[in-house]
């Protein structure tokens, strides 16, 4: 399964008077060292607007959900507990619709119904 969102986990280190970064960067530091990507990342302006404060109360250890966007990645939400997505099966026939977490892959629900369309 390649998700469009994915979930990460990051533990990252306290300012100090020697790293003075800041926290923006400090997250894409650390993002662009740990996940694989071709596609430059960014952090979402509503996210950014709340990192200071969700780094702070967690200790500087955070849930990311980062998305796949027009040609980059995107830091989309912090502080989450849990990622989910939505696979659609727009078949003929058939349409299925599963929800899968997308912290373990694993499959939570499945409905599906005759397509109208046939």
């Amino acid at each position: 399964m390649n998700p469009l969102a994915f979930p990460v986990e990051i533990i990252l280190e306290k300012p100090s008077d020697l790293d003075k970064k800041a926290d923006r960067e400090r997250v894409l530091d650390y993002l662009s060292q740990t996940i694989d990507a071709e596609l430059p990342i960014d952090v979402d302006l509503d996210v950014l607007r709340q990192l200071p404060s969700f780094l702070r109360q967690s200790n500087y250890a955070l849930r990311l959900v980062i998305a796949e966007l027009r040609e980059r990645l995107e830091v989309v939400a912090a502080g989450q507990t849990g990622c989910y997505g939505i696979a659609l099966d727009l078949g003929t026939t058939n349409l299925v619709a599963s929800l899968i977490d997308l912290s373990t892959s694993a499959k939570i629900d499945v409905m599906d119904a005759a397509n109208p369309q046939t």
